[in-house]
């Protein structure tokens, strides 16, 4: 169906940088074009043919949320392909590197640094002490694949073996990914009460080559010391990685039935011996090289004849220069090579690594006499190496050595100890037997000189040869060292590190292999993961048809078919062994398939052919197909190599040629094996035995090609994306409805497309509702099916891309009108709200301006009153003043008037005088009789006998007497009738002081009155017969 959008549909579209960008349709033009918003508010304008499809509503918020970069890829609303590169750009810009896509597989994405503590030992910890449900919840890490793969092996009781997968293009990290795995499953695989003494943040190690790890067995070391072995003699610096393995690898951990780590066996698949031979541009040969030239002793280099001016290796001039760069002694090919200018060195060719290669040597029980022999076989390799050949191919004469090559053509015999004009003339002459050997005692044999170029390919081969045998000869002692007896071993867990796929300006025969290889691997990983949609899909109860999906993944007959394949070709042509040229081949291949969809002419002018593999079309050259294809020794090589005096290298030719005691003619017919034959057969078992396991797969990413961090490279993370297979599978998700939800989620993103009746049958069932709403969709569009579009299952939902752009399209609408509608309404809200606070404003403007004018007005009144208090306050006190000053004026007269006379007396009664009891003391008991006029204070005490009262003021009381004997007087004028004084006298002392402060003449303190028990009264006047004080004039 013709994709039509609507404004405000996300949609993704073409980029420059980023190969897909989401942009949001603004505006929808008359000419086929569109006015699309980025996710920076930039309008830009794009045709039809620049949109890829359309983006999920929901991506964006799935992608910003961080929890949602430790969910699993498969699970995300939309798969496809734009959706998956915005989703690890993003997660790899916000430091995450792995993630989940689908069962058993994690995305690796290489950092390019050192990322703290994400192989330490804590995290190995964390992952291994996980109970089973929080391994599933953990973030994806290559550690949670290698731990489930070990539990299923464990739960097994040794009946489920397991293998996982690394795949990735070189640089991509997958050697790095294997020596974790290794570091990790010996770690937790061996007594874990030791590993617990080292430290948690220790790191597994520092680098795949590290030798610094820590070991409490002896096995776990021999196990790791594998690593640094493997990659010196099978890793190359390559343009795109420093440290690029050059042969597949599939390591087998054997376990024994209490699960711990008993050895480990290992298989080697194709390794790319050419690369002793000839290399392409910026490429160099082995690690073992380099590191034989960096890291060897003075003597080691006079021994191998690296030294300018080495006469031999039986000649030792110890004075010579020892300080060579590799510059001045590598191969002619490498002179020009950028990966040798300074800088670019890596730890695998530095001094220290010679070092540990020997120590891993010597860990797996290569002793060093056989490691100097070793040593000394490759030198003589790199020797070989610096021999350039001349000749005519038109003359009968053998092709020479140049002249100034004809030292490391000595060096070279010397070390593999063969005489050098042996060493010439198994190079340069073809020996042809006439007559058959069964049938005549008697043979002939002629002598017949090789062209140039038949010289050089006789060198390569023995160059090639040497070096793999001496490879497989390592690897052999790896296996017998580190392997544990098959009786003994119950379960394994197999780790397979092969090449991934490989697209050159010129591919050869290994490239084929490779391709071949990961077209194998791949095959197998879509037939595991249609099971897994299968199983998925049928405990959903949903039946599927796979015939048009298995035609469309299956074209590997071309390749492999035994009878009309390109590899029966081509091996055809080795058996018959005709002279071919690459023209010839080329025009033989297509006349084989003529109208082939797999195979294809080329339009380069070399001869060459076209392979549409999954991940893409590759271009195959047919020149040195067939050669490589036969991969023969010629019989010369052999016999010179049997003869020879190196007792490891003759054990070495005759290992492999262990009937052949002098070699005159190669092997014909059935029995010659090629290697696409030897090949595919070791492919075929590995699949074999990787169908009695069960797989994980751990797919790598290699984010640029410069191989720095923090940098993402789109348009290469496609490529890889396709050459993966990671963009198939998304295709194959597609096939099978790629959107799939539960009914919940269902409901919940389009449930408002009904009706609000329906909305409680959702609520209520939303499998209903789904049904409904889908019914209802396709009635309006006839062009749809229900059975291709739509899927009901138990608990999810299957919709197909269309029907899920309809319910989108849908979706937009309904949501673009409800916004309408709620802006109005919020607008109306708005308004409201407004006029409500201007309302409320001027009623507080008014209240404020009213409660103003009454404060003010209350203060006026206030002060009104107040100054009319005032004034009758001081027209009262003027009264009062007046009235006190009338009586102070009267009384001064009085006072001035008044004589008393104090008489001291006992119990007689008063006549005349004032009688009172005068003394210093209450002992005191003179009596003294005074007459006075004038007397002002005295120390007087009053007694009274009757013993109620005694009254004592005293001097330092400063009573003034004439005062106090007047008070009732003054009681009597001011406060008449409050007070009976006129009667009795003794009744001063009720008064109150404050009184009689105010009404004396002075302020005085008065003297405390107090009971007396003796105190008696008097009566000294018939009228006052209480009183004992009675004043004079009174």
């Amino acid at each position: 169906m013709e994709m039509t959008l609507q404004e405000g549909i996300w949609v993704w579209a073409k980029h420059t940088s980023d190969v897909w960008t989401p942009v949001r349709v603004v505006e929808v033009c008359q000419n086929g074009e569109y006015v699309v918003g980025t996710l920076s508010s930039e309008k830009q304008h794009i045709s039809k043919r620049d949109i890829h499809s359309i983006a999920s509503w929901n991506c964006f918020d799935e992608v910003m949320q961080t929890e949602y970069f430790h969910s699993d890829l498969s699970k995300m609303t939309s798969l496809t392909t734009p959706a998956v590169l915005y989703s690890l750009r993003e997660m790899y810009h916000c430091g995450v590197f792995y993630r989940k896509l689908g069962a058993g597989t994690v995305l690796a994405i290489n950092p390019f640094q050192e990322v703290d503590e994400m192989f330490s030992r804590k995290m190995i910890h964390a992952y291994h002490g996980a109970s089973t449900a929080e391994l599933s919840a953990m973030p994806a890490h290559v550690f949670s694949v290698v731990e489930k793969a070990r539990r299923d092996m464990l739960d097994s009781m040794g009946q489920s073996n397991q293998s996982i997968i690394i795949s990735g293009e070189s640089g991509a990290g997958k050697t790095w990914t294997v020596s974790c795995l290794m570091h990790y499953l010996t770690y937790v695989g061996i007594d874990s009460n030791n590993n617990e003494e080292t430290e948690s943040c220790q790191p597994v190690c520092s680098s795949p080559f590290d030798m610094s790890f820590t070991t409490h067995h002896q096995i776990e070391k021999r196990i790791l010391s594998s690593n640094p072995i493997l990659e010196a003699f099978g890793n190359a610096a390559t343009p795109r990685n420093h440290n690029s393995s050059r042969f597949g690898k599939y390591i087998q951990l054997q376990y024994n039935r209490s699960g711990n780590i008993i050895g480990a066996t290992l298989q080697i698949y194709l390794l790319e011996k050419t690369r002793v031979a000839r290399k392409n541009e910026n490429e160099q040969t082995f690690h073992i090289f380099y590191q034989m030239l960096h890291g060897s002793t003075v003597e080691q280099k006079m021994k191998w004849c690296f030294l300018e001016n080495n006469d031999g290796p039986e000649k030792k001039n110890l004075n010579t220069n020892s300080n060579v760069s590799p510059k001045e002694f590598l191969f002619t090919m490498e002179k020009n090579s950028e990966l040798l200018k300074e800088g670019n060195e890596n730890f695998m060719e530095t001094p220290s690594a010679f070092k540990v290669t020997q120590s891993a040597m010597s860990a797996i029980g290569i002793s060093s006499e056989t490691q100097m022999e070793i040593f000394t076989v490759l030198a003589s390799i790199m020797h070989l190496g610096k021999v350039a050949l001349e000749g005519n191919d038109n003359f009968n004469d053998p092709c020479l050595p140049t002249k100034s090559c004809q030292k490391h053509l000595k060096y070279a015999a010397c070390l593999m100890t063969v005489p050098i004009n042996n060493l010439v003339q198994a190079i340069s002459v073809r020996n042809i037997e006439a007559g058959k050997l069964r049938k005549s005692k008697r043979r002939s044999i002629v002598k017949k000189a090789c062209t140039q170029q038949e010289c050089e390919a006789r060198l390569e081969a023995l160059k090639k040869s040497v070096y793999e045998m001496i490879f497989h000869w390592v690897v052999d002692q790896i296996v017998s060292d580190i392997s544990a007896p098959q009786d003994e071993t119950s379960s394994f867990i197999g780790l397979l590190d092969i090449y991934g796929f490989e697209s050159f300006k010129q591919n050869a025969l290994e490239q084929l292999c490779i391709n071949y290889a990961n077209e194998k691997l791949q095959h197998y990983y879509v037939d595991n993961f249609l099971k897994l949609q299968q199983e998925e899909l049928r405990s959903d109860e949903i039946s599927w048809d796979i015939s048009e999906l298995v035609d469309k993944i299956a074209c590997l007959k071309v390749l492999e078919s035994p009878h009309s394949s390109l590899f029966a070709l081509l091996n055809e042509e080795c058996r018959l062994n005709r002279s071919t040229n690459p023209v010839q081949l080329m025009n033989r291949i297509f006349q084989s398939f003529p109208q082939n969809t797999y195979v294809r002419k080329s339009n380069l002018t070399v001869p060459c052919f076209v392979v549409s593999h999954y991940a893409g079309k590759v271009g195959y050259t047919t020149d040195q197909l067939i050669p490589k294809n036969k991969d023969e020794l010629p019989p010369e090589v052999v016999d010179l190599l049997l003869n020879s005096g190196n007792v490891f290298l003759r054990s070495l030719v005759r290992e492999r040629y262990p009937e052949c005691k002098v070699v005159h003619q190669p092997k014909r017919g059935k029995g010659n094996q090629t290697v696409l034959i030897q090949f595919k057969r070791s492919l075929d078992d590995l699949l074999k035995t990787m169908a009695t396991t069960n797989c994980h797969y751990i797919r790598c990413i290699k984010p640029n090609q410069q191989l720095v961090p923090k940098k993402f490279d789109s348009p290469h993370v496609v490529d890889q994306l396709k050459s993966s297979g990671i963009v198939e599978t998304i295709q194959i998700c597609g096939y099978f409805l790629p959107y799939k939800m539960s009914y919940q989620q269902f409901c919940s993103q389009f449930s408002f497309l009904l009706k609000r009746k329906a909305l409680k049958v959702a609520f209520q069932n939303p499998e209903d509702f789904s049904r409904i709403l889908v019914e209802s969709l396709l009635l309006s569009y006839d062009t749809l099916e229900m059975s291709k579009c739509c899927q009901y299952g138990k608990t999810k939902i299957f919709l197909s891309a269309d029907l899920y752009e309809i319910l989108h399209k849908e979706r937009v609408k309904v949501v673009s009108q409800s916004v309408k509608k709620m802006a109005s309404w919020w607008r109306a809200i708005l308004q409201r709200r407004l006029c409500r606070a201007q309302r409320k404003e001027l009623i507080f403007r008014r209240v404020a301006a009213a409660t103003l004018f009454q404060r003010v007005w209350r203060e006026k009144q206030a002060l009104r009153h107040l100054a009319r208090c005032r004034k009758q306050m001081l027209f009262q006190q003027n009264v009062a003043a007046r009235k006190i000053q009338d009586a102070w004026q009267k009384y001064r007269s009085l006072c001035t008037k008044i004589n008393f006379q104090y008489t001291v007396t006992t119990d007689q009664p008063i006549k005349d005088n004032l009688v009172v009891h005068v003394g210093e003391s209450d002992e005191e008991q003179s009596l003294l009789s005074i007459s006075c006029t004038s007397v002002k204070y005295a120390s007087v005490q009053l007694i009274d006998k009757s013993g109620d009262f005694t009254r004592r003021f005293t001097s330092t009381d400063r009573l003034q007497i004439s005062q106090s004997f007047l008070l009732h007087s003054w009681v009597s004028v001011f406060f008449p009738g409050i007070l009976p004084v006129t009667k009795y006298l003794r009744n001063i002392h009720l008064l109150p002081m404050e009184l009689i402060r105010c009404l004396t003449y002075e302020k005085y303190s008065c003297a405390s009155l107090w009971p007396k028990a003796d105190a008696k009264w008097t009566p000294v006047s018939p009228i006052l017969p209480y009183a004992n004080v009675i004043p004079k004039s009174l």
